[in-house]
Order: C-alpha cells, then structure tokens, then sequence
C-alpha cells in the first residue's frame, strides 16, 4: 500500500524464478496534498500533477494508485480519472475534503479503515458532530444501530471494497495492562528491541492522555467496529482482511490472524472469516481463474495445519509449512527465516518513513543488514508474512 522501487525488483525477481517468494501487489508511494499528512508521501499540489505522477507510477510498473486523507477534490478527480484511463485501480483513504459518496462515485475500488465512514453512522445526539474528535479515529463516536445497517447497504450497493482493519484500531490506544500482556506475545521475539521501545514509547504517550472516560470511548470503539464487521457481512458488502501493519504492536503475518479472530468475534464464522482472506480477495484482484482456491490447474500457494481452523480459527497460527508457488517450505524452513528477517522487514519501514528520527545509528545499521541479506531468508521471511491469507495485500 506504500511501494517502493525495492519491492519491485523483488516481484520481478520472484517471477522470472530468480527468488523464491509469494506474489505481489503494490501500490507506488502514497499520492497526497499539500502539505503530506506523511512527510514521505507525494505531493500532489494541484491536478496539473496528477495526470503525470498517475503515468509515472503505472509506467514504472505499481500496480495501482494509494491516495491520502489531505488531497484537494480537484486533485482526488484528476487522480482518479488518469488511473481510469489507464486501467488502474485506486485504493487507500478518503481524502478529508472528498465525500464518501463522492468517492463512490468516482470509482475508487477499495477504502481501508472504518474512519472513512463516520459521517455515514454517527448519532444525530453524538456531542462530537461536525466536528473532530480522536474518538472517529477508532471507530468510537456515538453511533446509530440504524444508520450502521443504512450505511453497510449502501456501501453493498457501491460494490466498493472496505478493509476494516480493525486490529490496527484495536492496539491503536492500549492500556497500560495490555501493552504489558502484548510484550508477552510470542510473536514478538522476533523484532528488535529497539522497534519494541519505540511501540512501547508511543504507546505510553497516549496511554499518559488518557481518563477513565477515554478508556470507556475506546471500549466503545471495539463494540462499534465488530458491529460494523457484521453489518457489512449481512449488507453481503465487499470485505477484504488487512491490517495496517507496522503500526504499533501490528506483527506482520500473525496480526492477519488476529484480524480473521475479529472477524469471528463480529458474528461470521471461520469459514467466511478464511473466505473472505483467499477466495474473495483473488476477486478483488481479479484473478480468481489462478488463485484464491485449492484446484486443480491453479497456482499452489497453500497451507498444511496440524488443526482444522473450521473449528477454531486460532488454528491458522500452527502451519505445518506453506506452500508458495509449488515450492514447499517446512515449518523448520519457515522459523529459520522469520526470526531475522521480519525485524529487518521492520527496519526498513522505518528506514524509508524515517519513524525513529532520532536512530540514525539503526537506520544505517537496518540498511546495511536488509541489502547483505540472503534471498533465501527473505523469501521465508515473505512467505510467513503471506502465508496467512496468501491471496490479499499485506
């Protein structure tokens, strides 16, 4: 969702056969206003520029466009006509000064987040209408049980794609307990220590901004989004799984399987919750005649459990090995490579959005580790981060 020329090189590599690896999708940097809400995003200061960066990303081969919350509407327009005429999707946020409807209308294919949707749900009695408040960050305003069910039709009717990732919102503002019970996560031993103070630093920045009552807006926050999850899944709307990863405490590869738990918690089963992560995001790509499905003539991308995640979802986080492309990968293969290579997947998210300014011993350090690695271990690394939901974006 934020590409890079590297990612590139890798895709073309793991098609010609030079490196093993899943399939790829990506979008280029993100396209935003002026000023960036992110300082590493694009500048689009006027639509004059649209029709150029739109031709320079597709041309230099992304595969679709990722627009930004601070894009004027003339430059959101000219962004996503230029896309349409190439034949481009656009996905990402709603810009702030675009209308959901507006961006229905103009085509955008996917809208990740449930923020997006604020205006559609909130209560008419809600004290923080028309207005800002952190609460519609998370999903937590005040919402309205019928506007939610008006809202997931309408949405349904759209036939855009909506990528709740809830889990990002889930650790968005934490407790003090559970960010203690969070560093117990297994999963975790396998990022540096200096990611895990930076999680633990901007965590503790907004758990020392909370009351009693922000910790009632943020459980509400939880409720409102499983409520929505469910909501959509009745309106039979287009879901995709994501999860906003590295935002903090958001693992690649095991917080996809916390997602698909919030998607059971919402009311659907684990077979929708698996559906809606393989066969239903090959559509979203539009490749469901290659992947996306166990059948004969497909792509084998797979993964052996030792338990069936029918009867519990929590099974996905025991593979036995994965299977990517028709090469097989034991789950010793697979533990060989995640442990070193998912940190230095980590160092380089920060390397190039340049999040811990103040470590430039560790961007450097994070540089020189990801270009001496072997292609092997990045390939494990890639793999496991994949090999949850083989078939949607990371």
């Amino acid at each position: 969702m934020d590409g890079r020329p590297y990612i590139l090189d890798w895709r073309n590599d793991i098609e010609q056969g030079l490196r093993l690896g899943p399939s790829i999708v990506s979008a280029g940097p993100i396209l935003d206003g002026d000023p960036p809400l992110r300082e590493d995003n694009l500048r689009v200061s006027d639509a004059s520029l649209a029709e150029q960066i739109v031709n320079s990303q597709i041309g230099n081969g992304y595969n679709f466009i990722k627009v930004y919350g601070n894009l004027s509407v003339d430059s959101y327009d000219a962004i996503l006509k230029a896309a349409a005429s190439l034949g481009a999707p656009v996905a990402g946020h709603v810009p702030r000064e675009v209308s959901i409807e507006h961006a229905l209308r103009s085509g955008q294919r996917s809208i990740e987040h449930l923020n997006d949707f604020d205006l559609l749900v909130e209560s008419d009695d809600s004290p923080f209408n028309d207005r800002f408040h952190w609460s519609k960050l998370i999903f937590a305003m005040p919402v309205d049980r019928e506007k939610v069910e008006s809202a997931a039709n309408f949405l349904a009717e759209s036939e855009v794609w909506v990528v709740p990732t809830a889990i990002q919102a889930d650790r968005a503002m934490p407790s003090l307990e559970l960010v203690r019970a969070w560093l117990d996560e297994p999963e975790l031993d396998v990022l540096s220590q200096d990611v895990l103070d930076y999680w633990v630093a901007s965590s503790s920045s907004q758990i020392a901004q909370m009351d009693e009552s922000d910790w009632t807006i943020v459980a509400t926050g939880r409720k409102n989004r499983l409520s929505m999850i469910m909501a959509l899944e009745q309106a039979h709307a287009n879901i995709l799984i994501g999860t906003d990863t590295p935002n903090p405490f958001v693992v690649p590869g095991f917080s996809l399987v916390k997602e698909l738990h919030n998607f059971v918690s919402a009311g659907l089963t684990p077979g929708r919750a698996i559906q809606i992560a393989t066969r239903d995001a090959s559509v979203f790509f539009e490749e469901l005649e290659e992947v996306g499905t166990l059948e004969s003539g497909k792509r084998a991308d797979a993964v052996l459990l030792s338990d069936n995640p029918l009867d519990n979802i929590a099974n996905l986080r025991h593979p036995l090995g994965v299977m990517v492309g028709g090469s097989w990968l034991s789950r010793s293969d697979i533990d060989e490579g995640v442990r070193y290579f998912v940190s230095k997947l980590y160092c380089l998210t920060y390397l190039i959005t340049d999040q811990l300014p103040h470590q430039a011993g560790l961007r450097r350090r994070c540089s020189t580790e990801i270009r001496s690695g072997s292609n092997f271990g990045l390939a494990l690394s890639i793999s496991y981060w994949r090999f949850q939901c083989p078939d949607t974006a990371v």
